[in-house]
């Protein structure tokens, strides 16, 4: 499957399956492990770890995949973190002010270390990157954002494991990234992180027509939970909060119009992919949505 989504080994799979019945983490903190309630979205869930300062932050470092390198958003100004940034007033008029720039007070630095077709093997020298661009000890506090680990859970599929090794590896490469981001040596005004869940472009189908040679991966559907309950438990023991977009985009994606379908959303019968893998300009907004909703307490996704 290329970035551009269409066949079955992309360099860029975020494609990601559904969870069902993964539980929310709670660290105690009053905000944490929040499950939105939405219509058609039973299962979003997010942990939202306590103690991280976003509304502190003078830079905001980007990390990740083909998602965070902008594909499907039209223009970079709907990326996800452009708008989490300083939101576009003329595309989202009733959300101008939900982004860091009204959070902060004041505009925040952009340093994007994404790129097409990353897994977590690349988030080593993305971090080696930004940390070089920031110049140790940093000064001002650092908000990171990332999506990453669905071309990771591709592989993991294709070697017919899905929640094995490459899971392991992962798990380990996302915790090492976030660990150097949370030293307190290198940050002494400290980092708020925030890392995504893989999503799942079938609604839980596990087919989409078209797409990935067409194949039907009812177990890339079930290592889906797996993931998120991985990505949940990581952020609950290192320090980090998880967005879950696994969740959110559930009755949105390529089945987003099958009434039969157990995420059909009857309220908002919308499509928020722009081909296979990657969010439209609608995605792209909904994940700032979600990743605004971990840093701002009186912001909830409705």
């Amino acid at each position: 499957m290329t970035d551009g989504g269409v066949d079955a080994a992309s360099s860029d799979a975020s494609f990601d399956a559904p969870a069902v019945d993964a539980p929310a983490i709670d660290s105690g903190g009053s905000d944490a492990g929040r499950d939105s309630g939405m219509p058609g979205d039973s299962d979003h869930m997010s942990y939202f770890a306590p103690g991280l300062t976003p509304e502190l932050a003078t830079r905001l470092v980007i990390l990740g995949d083909s998602i965070s390198a902008g594909a499907g958003a039209g223009r970079s100004s709907l990326v996800y973190h452009a708008l989490l940034a300083d939101n576009d007033e003329s595309q989202w008029p009733d959300e101008a002010d939900d982004d860091l720039m009204s959070l902060t007070g004041g505009p925040v630095e952009v340093l994007d270390h994404s790129r097409g077709g990353a897994t977590t093997r690349n988030l080593r020298g993305q971090t080696d990157a930004a940390l070089d661009e920031i110049g140790l000890p940093a000064s001002g506090h650092t908000v990171v954002v990332l999506t990453i680990g669905g071309n990771d859970l591709q592989s993991a599929l294709i070697g017919g494991d899905p929640t094995g090794r490459i899971l392991d590896d992962a798990i380990e490469a996302i915790r090492m990234m976030a660990l150097r981001f949370l030293d307190p040596d290198d940050f002494p005004d400290g980092t708020s992180l925030y890392l995504a869940t893989v999503y799942d472009p079938s609604d839980g189908e596990a087919h989409v027509d078209g797409c990935f040679l067409d194949l039907t991966l009812p177990e890339f559907v079930e290592a889906l939970d797996v993931w998120r309950e991985r990505y949940l438990a990581l952020g609950e023991e290192v320090g980090f909060s998880v967005v879950d977009p696994l969740g959110h985009f559930h009755g949105h994606a390529h089945n987003y119009d099958n009434p039969d379908n157990p995420y059909y959303d009857a309220e908002d019968n919308t499509l928020w992919f722009s081909d296979c893998i990657h969010p439209n300009t609608r995605g792209h907004h909904e994940l700032r949505r979600l990743f605004y909703e971990a840093m701002d307490p009186a912001y909830v996704v409705e």
